[in-house]
């Protein structure tokens, strides 16, 4: 296999997600046809396509964060959409090095095999001789950091929402034994459907992979009494959580804490501006912090800091304060927020403890596992143009000049997931009884309402009863 080149799977596996083709403008004829094709084929084993970076038109670029940059491209062979995120090999930085670009790969993929709605699924990773291209579905909802620009602050039905289905994706996650350690609104994605999906693994740590003890030196031995403390509090909320871990030694609570210094400041808990050792817990005092910023519109530490030392600050001696929004803010959402913001790990709300917080009261915690709760809000998926523009700042670096690199680590660092192209899948078996005859004719009604509502709007009719083209002023009125 060629190093710049990945191969993801096109049989039909019993593994369907939301399809957003038709919501963000795509070639949902051509995808359809496609799939309708490989469909049929139901016998044949899996059909692998080479993805490559010549295959993607570049759209326009998503995100900027400190690894790299996040593009919108389409796939020419598929017709769909994909979130491409690039992270050049040149920078020399802590978390843009070989060995974080891998775990991130590691995570990621783990996380997608697992299935999970409520993670955003991997596509496939491949590199070449300058970048590492990590390519996930594209969700066209934006994410909660535009929502909260938008809305500015929000009641405590909706913040509710929100973080009742974050609490439940972090619950997995950590159950899964992987801290993301960078919860924040950008890494929080809205479906069109209004329900939430976690991204970027880029910091995160999963503490069952072996391939990151020679990386990290996240399993040393402590021997202080405040740290041996803090690891059987730590094994007891990973027992709570569901986290099969022995309690026979020391060890192996201590081998489910780190002390890494990574994150953004603004939401980092003190135990990781200090440098101790943290666990499953830093994830929850994220939540805190997001909901402190729902429901005030402002950020409970450091709002008005200017490096990050002036964060860390706050927040390891501020307190949290509702000053002006006593009368707004309910004091169950002000305890709740209160026992998540906890300087003291050992004061701070229990994960096992925050499904029963009176905050949470009337939730009904089954219809969020299955995303059955209502959105309160649906976002605004703008079409997304067909044509590619191909002149936008930074689409040099992702010139495919090198396409006849090959390295022995490109080839490990390919991936793909096995169920890449079934998120756009149809059942069009008729012997199904999915689509067939009752698909034609809702689809033929459908076209029937439509035509009949343009010659309503854009046409008229005369005294012989033919439709003619109304004139420009009758366009402009209509």
């Amino acid at each position: 296999m060629d190093a710049q080149q990945c191969y993801y799977a096109t049989d039909k596996h019993q593994h369907f997600r939301l399809d957003y083709s038709d919501l963000s403008g795509s070639d949902s004829e051509t995808a359809s046809s496609s799939t309708m094709s490989s469909s049929s084929d139901s016998s044949s084993n899996i059909i692998p396509r080479r993805m490559d970076l010549v295959d993607l038109d570049m759209v326009k670029i998503i995100n900027t964060g400190g690894s790299g940059k996040v593009y919108l491209v389409r796939d020419k062979i598929d017709r769909q959409h994909l979130a491409l995120k690039v992270i050049p090999k040149s920078r020399n930085m802590f978390h843009c090095n070989k060995a974080k670009v891998a775990t991130e790969k590691n995570i990621h993929s783990f996380l997608t095999m697992e299935s999970d709605d409520f993670i955003l699924p991997l596509v496939a990773t491949w590199c070449d001789r300058t970048n590492y291209y990590l390519a996930s579905e594209y969700v066209p909802g934006g994410d909660l950091a535009l929502r909260i620009m938008q809305q500015r602050t929000f009641d405590e039905i909706e913040a509710r929402f929100y973080i009742a289905e974050l609490i439940v994706a972090l619950e997995r996650l950590h159950a899964r034994k992987v801290i993301h350690r960078d919860i924040k609104p950008s890494n929080i994605l809205i479906r069109p459907d209004g329900h939430i999906v976690l991204a970027d693994f880029g910091i995160s740590k999963r503490f069952s992979d072996p391939n990151e003890d020679s990386v990290d030196s996240f399993y040393t031995d402590s021997d202080d009494s405040s740290n041996s403390s803090r690891c059987s509090s730590a094994l007891e909320a990973c027992h709570r959580l569901g986290i099969d871990i022995s309690s026979g030694s020391s060890l192996d609570s201590s081998a489910y804490m780190t002390s890494d210094d990574c994150g953004t400041p603004y939401f980092m808990s003190p135990e990781q501006h200090r440098g101790d050792r943290y666990s499953f817990e830093v994830d929850y005092w994220a939540v805190g912090v997001i909901l402190y910023r729902m429901v005030t519109g402002k950020m409970p530490f450091g709002d008005c800091a200017m490096n990050k030392g002036q964060i860390a600050r706050s927040v390891l001696e501020d307190d949290v304060s509702f000053v002006g929004h006593s009368s707004t803010i309910s004091m169950v959402t002000q305890d709740f927020i209160l026992g998540l913001l906890a300087k003291d790990p050992c004061h701070r709300l229990h994960p096992s403890e925050i499904r029963k917080d009176p905050f949470f009261y009337g939730i009904d915690w089954s219809l969020v596992e299955n995303r059955n709760l209502k959105a309160p809000w649906l976002p605004y998926v703008a079409p997304i143009p067909k044509q590619s523009r191909a002149i936008f700042a930074g689409y040099r670096e992702l010139s495919p000049s090198s396409a006849c690199y090959i390295e022995d680590s490109a080839t490990s660092f390919a991936w793909y997931s096995p169920y890449a192209r079934l998120r756009h899948a149809r059942s069009v078996d008729s012997s199904s009884g999915v689509g067939g005859k009752n698909g034609s004719s809702s689809s033929s009604a459908f076209d029937v309402r439509w035509k009949s509502w343009i010659r309503t709007v854009f046409c008229a009719s005369d005294a012989n009863g033919n439709s003619r083209r109304r004139r420009r002023k009758g366009w402009i009125a209509a």
